[in-house]
């Protein structure tokens, strides 16, 4: 039986503890608590919190059943009856009280509560009238912005993604609802559980939603396609579920245990058992320097308590890949940005550097002067690629729009609309004439640079358009999407050439050598695989397998020998392309690293991470004699 800790419900009515969250936001508040996380749960009428290390801080009496709490920068909110409940976290003051569901279901009609985990400025409340209810966050009473109508019974529980604007809602009429928070339209109506659902999480990165309920499953879907994609069978009746912060594993509380799952196959690798009663609530506590990470759990009145389990080393961001030789530390890491980094993008000797993040600012770092931040360019939304090119950068952004900006000055030069969706990448031809964008709504569209204006929109992709790449002659291109294909284009007819297929799963990202007689393409895809292919005749030459899960990016070096290829496993690996065997590993950030690029003299890589790491390193070339191999004259740097 594994050791926990417990932490008792004293209160004074002790009940069913369906509300259960952990602080994101630690030493926000005031208090003489602050160096450490909050922990929360509901005790019947009462919300009970204290620090990880068991020390009570609060006890918030409510006069009814609360079912929902979430802590925000600096406050406690609180689910009471037909109300939200707003408390000051420091000193457990209560500030607000708003009037939010309707009532009709029975005791307290507020029946879950999240906050967003990035600025924790957006809350959303399900009810038992049958809706939710998106809340803006201030100093003042938090205020409706929206009423999401779908559901045809309770809203069990919800969960918020601020990076993708989406939220996800779990219901009584056997139901998921995936929705736009921005405009509170719904996206996508999840049909699949043939009994209620109780639970439902999305993955920090924004992809995949689980969820849980009374037939006994467990089921992960697609957030972005609306599908599911894996039924796990053998859960129990599913109360509370929830990913890991890397989203390598899953949680879910059914009966008196807890069971950890691994995302990517379905198989259950642990259980926590030794309560009592029916636990309700289970949360994934993150690791954080000495502090090991933590399995949360609550429960109904037989067990009237919240029950601590370290989680076990194995399942801590451990990667399992064997390392043929692991380079050196970073010589240089950048720090600024708050969420993950999904653009980058690089100077010839990789002395300017330029990111884009989910938190929507794009920065330009000084990365020969040390490594500080020379330029912020602040979005609305989130920013999914960029590139630099002369005076410019380009950005695709989460508005659905393509911003150019000066580099030097930080002046917008232009805003250009062409898509219908979220743009995901960017990527520019070698001689600075040609912009690519990719996209949401599955187009490619090719820019004049020089007028701003659209030359094509390429359709011809059956899902998300994730990565471009334009050839050396830079009168070709390639694209890849969620159709798992990859496309080879005709920039000046506009047309299809090719169209190459043999991945299993989503095409992440793609390349083109920047060497004319090297005709080679590579993609890589969530099916774990990279696959080389000829520019020319189209046909397979390579598949390169060695990542553990997605692989979110690859690049060829600029003589053509080498490429980089980077995943959700944490793990960037440089591969002999003649050869197709992995020669050096880099396995250093927390988590997932988003994106990988070269500097043009091969002498730099540069790394950009996750959710769990949103630095961007440099590092050293693992590759020897690399001043006896001159770059070609053609390489284009893409999001």
């Amino acid at each position: 039986m594994e050791r926990y800790q417990t932490l008792a419900c004293q209160s004074r009515e002790p009940g069913d503890a369906w509300g259960l969250a952990v602080d994101p936001f630690p030493g926000k508040e005031a208090s003489s608590h602050a160096s450490l996380p909050l922990l929360g749960a509901s005790c019947g009428s009462a919300v009970l919190v204290w620090t990880l290390d068991g020390k009570p801080v609060h006890e918030l009496a409510h006069p009814q059943e609360v079912k929902g709490l979430a802590f925000s920068p600096d406050h406690i909110v609180t689910g009471c009856g037909a109300e939200l409940w707003v408390w000051d976290k420091a000193t457990g003051r209560l500030v607000q009280r708003v009037p939010a569901h309707a009532g009709g279901g029975g005791v307290g009609a507020v029946c879950c509560v999240t906050v967003c985990t990035q600025r924790g400025q957006m809350a959303l409340t399900g009810g038992s009238d049958s809706l939710a209810i998106v809340w803006k966050l201030g100093r003042l009473a938090p205020e409706k912005l929206h009423i999401l109508r779908g559901h045809s019974g309770a809203v069990f529980d919800c969960d918020l993604h601020e990076p993708n604007h989406r939220a996800v809602t779990a219901a009584w009429d056997k139901t998921l609802g995936v929705w736009n928070v921005l405009n509170g339209q719904q996206l996508w109506r999840l049909l699949g559980h043939t009994e209620w659902v109780h639970c439902c999480a999305i993955a920090a990165d924004g992809r995949l939603v689980l969820s849980g309920g009374d037939d006994g499953v467990l089921k992960l879907w697609n957030m972005e396609e609306g599908a599911c994609i894996r039924t796990i069978a053998g859960a129990g009746n599913v109360n509370g579920c929830t990913f890991s912060p890397d989203s390598r594993w899953l949680l879910s509380c059914a009966g008196a245990a807890v069971k950890l799952w691994d995302t990517s196959s379905g198989v259950c690798k642990r259980t926590f058992s030794g309560t009592q009663g029916t636990l309700l609530r289970c949360c994934w506590i993150g690791q954080s320097g000495d502090r090991p990470a933590q399995i949360a759990v609550s429960g109904d009145k037989a067990t009237c308590s919240v029950r601590l389990w370290p989680v076990p080393p194995e399942y801590c961001g451990k990667v399992d890949i064997k390392v043929v030789k692991a380079m050196d530390g970073p010589f240089l890491s950048l720090n600024g940005h708050e969420r993950s980094v999904w653009g980058l993008s690089v100077s010839s000797t990789a002395g300017t550097i330029v990111s884009g993040s989910g938190d929507g600012t794009v920065r330009v770092w000084d990365a020969s002067g040390g490594g500080g931040c020379m330029l912020k360019l602040e979005h609305s939304n989130p920013i999914y690629g960029v590139v630099l090119f002369g005076e410019y950068i380009a950005c695709a952004c989460g508005d659905s729009n393509v911003y150019l900006w000066d580099a030097t000055s930080g002046r917008l030069v232009k805003r250009m609309q062409g898509h219908g969706a979220w743009v995901r990448c960017v990527a520019i031809s070698p001689d600075h004439t040609t912009l690519l964008s990719g996209g949401y709504d599955w187009l490619v569209v090719v820019w004049n640079v020089q007028t701003s204006s659209t030359r094509h929109r390429l359709s011809g992709h059956r899902g998300t358009v994730w990565d471009v790449a334009v050839a050396p002659c830079s009168s070709q291109a390639l694209s890849s999407s969620s159709d798992c294909t990859l496309r080879q284009w005709d920039l000046d007819q506009g047309q299809c050439l090719r169209v190459f297929e043999g991945h299993a799963d989503k095409v992440l990202g793609c390349a083109w050598s920047p060497v004319p007689s090297l005709p080679l393409v590579a993609s890589c895809a969530d099916d774990k695989e990279i696959r080389l292919w000829n520019s020319q005749t189209g046909a397979a030459v390579g598949t390169l397998k060695g990542h553990k899960r997605s692989i979110n990016s690859c690049r060829f070096s600029a003589d053509g020998h080498w490429l980089l290829s980077c995943g959700a496993d944490g793990v960037l690996i440089v591969w002999n392309v003649e050869k197709q065997v992995c020669t050096d590993t880099i396995v250093n950030h927390q988590g997932e690293v988003c994106r990988c690029e070269w500097s043009q003299n091969m002498r730099t890589i540069v790394t950009s991470g996750g959710q769990n790491d949103p630095t961007i390193n440099v590092w050293k070339t693992p590759i020897k004699d690399v001043e006896h191999r001159p770059p070609s004259s053609s390489s284009s740097s893409s999001s």
